[in-house]
């Protein structure tokens, strides 16, 4: 399942080859990150995240399937995404779905485990909502 890309904002090239691509999707906003998020290119990624959830939305997913590779930098930088999301009573969603970054967030950022869905999860979530 692709997620479905409405009001869709050319992507934001960063440090590193990296990108990230910002998007509505129903009543969410997408990020989806691309390439490699570490020391390098933390800040930048950081900057996207905070510019994608300054206006108020009920729900956040951060797309991390097309991510290669993932350090505790980036793991920061969710971290300060939840914690922004989760003030303004908003929900934070983590799409994983390579088990070297799940194993990443179990062995190093257990709290945010929770925050993860995979597409399969959303797909279902979408059609009980349409119920």
């Amino acid at each position: 399942m692709s997620l479905l890309k409405s009001d869709s904002l050319p992507a934001t090239h960063l440090p590193g080859g990296a990108h990230a691509r910002c998007f509505r999707s129903g009543e969410a906003t997408v990020v989806e990150l691309h390439g490699e998020i570490d020391l390098f290119t933390a800040a930048a990624i950081s900057a996207e995240l905070d510019g994608a959830t300054e206006p108020y939305a009920p729900q956040v997913l951060v797309d991390l399937r097309p991510v290669t590779f993932i350090d505790t930098s980036g793991l920061d930088v969710l971290h300060r995404a939840h914690a922004r999301v989760r003030s303004r009573a908003g929900l934070l969603r983590l799409v994983v779905e390579k088990p070297h970054v799940r194993r990443l967030l179990r062995l190093a950022a257990p709290d945010l485990l929770p925050l993860t869905v995979t597409v399969d999860d959303l797909s279902a979530a979408g059609r009980r909502g349409r119920g």
